[in-house]
């Protein structure tokens, strides 16, 4: 898809690219309509001169010459100011102005090549969660008239800010100087963007799973869980009250041992959330999407997850009750009529050749160097596995008649780790604080994934 055109933003321009040359040619110009007016009265004075002496035998003729004489040159005189000022405007004011642009410019370069560096340094980008565009910068809505400004930052519209044609109101171009308080949208699909995005490095993660494998629950209960890490002295917050909301309602249902309510998009919007270490000045912006799995049954849906592009990791859900294999040990599961059905047992090989066709689209095929994107791949509902340790689950895939995708797998990817949880049991509650090592297994494929992207 195409990026929309922008228009240029409804601002004026600094004032020696614009208004200033045109109060130039404002005060030559009615300066000289004055100077000429004044001047016209003075020679009506030296007609009315002209014709007393003309029809009154006793006005002198040499007085009367005099004063027209005199009349003429107080007209004339009239230009003389106007031409004085044009000469000082002419050549002063146009250095007056060609020195405040060059200090403008100068200014709004070291502003420019500050802000370039230093998002540079900190891998700070703009990514719109909805559309999955990557861009410069956000348009800005003006807070009286709600006029969208494309390019709110130092530039021929204002170095520290640009004054609206609209409604005149004065908008900062910078975030220290208040730029973060306005509203912003998304200039590709104009979806409401937080102000909290694009103040820190920007960690992408995918989940990628069939159809009821547990991915939003494992999400909710992963981030749970990090909300509530003790040793990782995280601040983790949304950045959008309605994601919050929704969070909160499955979290409900998840110590209640239900299923979160929420599903899915075939096209999901991106889950945002800051996260603030101690000792750390930038927050990491946290983007989790969550797609349902029908979005892995057909290339179409497939071909619409365009965040691949940019993730930095895969937590890759297979449900146990997709394995014959596994059914032995999770069969009273199995029957639970509150639990969705079980997805077909060839379900995990077709996610998994969906999620590759992605990879190769927005990462290109190399068949001489592996994805350096790291891949979690969690065994969830696993609360009836005695053993988690990481090597006994790939073991287990193995066996189980997924050893084809282990080592394809494992072809394509620098880095692969296997973890197994259940988001139904191993969520701490109140009453029951005892499960820190449970609570441990949600959080470390997260966790890891975090580490490799240098989140935390």
């Amino acid at each position: 898809m195409e990026s929309a055109a922008v228009a240029p933003p409804p601002a004026y321009r600094m004032y020696p690219l614009g208004r200033g040359w045109r109060v130039l040619r404002y005060i030559v110009r009615n300066q000289l309509v004055r100077s000429q007016g004044v001047a016209a009265r003075w020679i009506d004075h030296a007609a009315s001169i002209r014709y007393l002496a003309s029809e009154k035998s006793w006005f002198g003729k040499g007085m009367a010459w005099l004063l027209i004489a005199g009349f003429y040159l107080a007209a004339w005189l009239q230009y003389l100011p106007h031409i004085v000022l044009a000469m000082l405007l002419l050549t002063l004011y146009p250095l007056f102005l060609l020195l405040w642009l060059c200090i403008a410019l100068l200014g709004m370069s070291m502003l420019v090549i500050l802000r370039m560096f230093y998002a540079k340094a900190c891998h700070i980008r703009y990514h719109c969660p909805a559309c999955y565009k990557t861009m410069p910068l956000p348009v800005h809505l003006c807070p009286t008239c709600q006029a969208e400004h494309a390019r709110l930052q130092p530039g021929i519209f204002g170095v520290l800010s640009h004054r609206c044609k609209k409604c005149e109101t004065r908008l900062p171009t910078l975030d220290l100087l208040g730029r973060r308080q306005l509203a912003r949208i998304c200039p590709h699909c104009h979806d409401a963007l937080s102000g909290d995005l694009g103040r820190g490095p920007a960690i992408h993660i995918a989940l990628v799973g069939a159809g009821a494998a547990g991915k939003t629950s494992y999400l909710v209960a992963a981030l749970q869980v990090l909300k509530q890490s003790a040793p990782l002295r995280l601040k983790v917050a949304f950045t959008d009250t309605v994601q919050e909301n929704d969070f909160e309602k499955d979290l409900r249902r998840l110590k209640n041992k239900q299923p979160p309510a929420t599903a899915g998009s075939i096209v999901p919007r991106a889950w945002t959330l800051k996260m603030q270490l101690p000792l750390r000045l930038l927050p990491r912006l946290l983007y989790l999407y969550d797609p349902a799995g029908e979005a892995f049954k057909t290339s179409a849906y497939t071909y619409r997850q365009e965040y691949y592009s940019h993730s930095h990791g895969i937590i890759f859900i297979i449900d146990p009750l997709s394995i014959p294999a596994l059914q032995r040990w999770h069969g009273e599961a199995s029957t639970n009529k509150s639990l969705p059905s079980p997805s077909h047992p060839m379900e995990v090989m077709q996610v998994y050749e969906r999620m590759m066709q992605m990879f190769e689209i927005s990462a290109g095929l190399n068949t001489r160097r592996r994805y350096p994107q790291p891949v979690a791949v969690v065994l969830t509902k696993a609360d009836a596995l005695q053993h988690h340790n990481e090597h006994f689950i790939r073991a287990l895939l193995c066996a189980c008649g997924l050893d084809n995708f282990v080592r394809d797998l494992e072809s394509h990817f620098t880095y692969v780790r296997y973890f197994s949880c259940s988001a139904l049991q191993d969520l701490p509650t109140q009453q029951d604080a005892g499960k820190a090592a449970a609570s441990e297994r949600l959080l470390q494929p997260l966790l890891w994934l975090l580490k490799c992207a240098k989140g935390i």
